[in-house]
């Protein structure tokens, strides 16, 4: 858990986190996905 947290994983997740629109996008599905 915590892998959409950047600062709690200050590590190769943060890069992943945001490295595009597209990212964030599948990112931000995810995230509501698991807050459903």
């Amino acid at each position: 858990m915590g892998w959409h947290c950047p600062k709690a994983v200050p590590g190769p997740k943060v890069p992943v986190l945001r490295p595009s629109s597209k990212g964030r996008r599948l990112i931000h599905r995810k995230y509501r996905n698991l807050h459903r």
